[in-house]
Parts: C-alpha cells; structure tokens; sequence
C-alpha cells in the first residue's frame, strides 16, 4: 500500500508465482486492486519470515505485514557497498562480529555498531538497479544475510561448505542439531554468488588464507 510520505507499506505476497516484482496496492469498492510495480526483490521471501511460528503455524511461516519500504532509506546498500569493498576475514573479522547484536547484525544495527532497540527487522529499503533498470529492494533482515553469504563466496567457500558453516551456527543458537529457515538460505545464496562471482581464484586463496591465519591467532590468545 502506498503511504501518503512516499513509502510502502507490506501487505502480502505468494510464494508460488515466480514473480519477484513488488505492486501497489489501492482499495476500490472494498476489494484491492492491483496496480504498477516500483520494483523487484531479491528473493521471493525478502519480506517473509520462514521462521514465524517456529514454521508450526497454518502458514509455516508469514508476511512482514505492517513493514514499510522506504525507496530513500539508504543504509543497507551503503552497508552492502561497504562490505563489498572492504570484506572482512570470515573467521575473525565477520563471524565474531555477525552474532545478533554484533556491528554486522545489520536488521538490528543499521550498519551502526549497536543494536537499535526496537527497529522492525523487515524494513525495505533499496539495494541496487537489475539490468532491466528497475530498483532492487530487500529487507533489513535480508540484508544482513547476504552479508554473510557474500564473505562466505568472497572468502572461497563453496556453497556447500557455507551452507554446513551457517547451519552450524543455527545450531549452536538453537542448543539442538537444526537448520535455517528457507528466508535466510536465500538471502545467504543471493550474497554467496555475488562474493564468489566477483572474486578470481587468487583473491579467495588470499581472503580465505587472511582468514584461516587471523582466526587461529585469535583462538591461540584465548588460550
């Protein structure tokens, strides 16, 4: 829906029919109608949360309804860009600071170094332009995992290496063997083939060799 300030608020979607692209939304005669397209996502589960419910519910899982898109807000492209341009050593440097609160947790950070209480994790905003010229939005939530699947690709890890790194992680979080949800795994893959596309073979032995040497220094000094 389409707010009076020039933002967009979600109502819904379907998983099922392939189309990426987000609609405006009016009311006439009680029904809504839908109407152009402001742009694409970057997954079709940008603005859903797989984990609602802990995935028990009817739905297994719902929409980020209420959450508003905002076309201006440009922290998580700068987030992004920054990430990109800079990529932390995948061991020290973004998992022992990716952890929920850390400075790469960026739904709950904006890209600042703390959390910020109370900010809706599905926030919209803007990430880039596809070839077709149209505008790339995401969620907060999203991209904080692209993050992570970009240092994974960037680093020179296969995907399924990540995927057993990542899952990992869940694990640990959740005290139980357990996997994640179907929202961050795409939002993670999305990130792992723009990290290991961009990146020749050389700079991932570099970035990963950065990683393996600064990771064991720090587990060497906790001793």
């Amino acid at each position: 829906m389409t707010n009076s300030d020039g933002t967009y608020g979600v109502v819904g979607g379907d998983l099922n029919d392939k189309d990426k692209n987000i609609y405006t939304y009016s009311i006439k005669d009680g029904n809504l109608v839908r109407g152009e397209s402001i742009g694409t996502t970057t997954s079709m589960t940008s603005f859903y949360n797989s984990d609602k419910d802990n995935g028990k519910g009817k739905e297994k899982g719902g929409w980020a309804s209420g959450s508003v898109i905002n076309p201006n807000d440009k922290s998580g492209d700068n987030f992004l860009g920054n990430m990109f341009r800079n990529t932390p050593p995948m061991f020290d440097g973004y998992m022992a600071n990716a952890g929920n609160g850390g400075k790469y947790d960026f739904k709950v950070t904006n890209g600042e170094d703390k959390p910020i209480s109370g900010i809706d994790i599905y926030r919209g905003m803007p990430v880039g332009k596809n070839a077709n010229g149209q505008t790339i939005y995401t969620s907060a939530r999203d991209v904080g995992n692209m993050a992570a699947g970009f240092v994974a690709g960037a680093n020179g890890m296969a995907w399924g290496e990540s995927r057993i790194a990542f899952d990992a992680y869940q694990s640990k979080k959740s005290g139980r063997p357990d996997i994640e949800g179907i929202s961050t795994r795409n939002a993670e893959y999305y990130g792992w083939r723009i990290g290991a596309s961009n990146s020749t073979p050389n700079d991932k032995i570099r970035q990963f060799g950065r990683s393996i040497t600064r990771g064991l220094k720090k587990l060497w000094e906790s001793f």
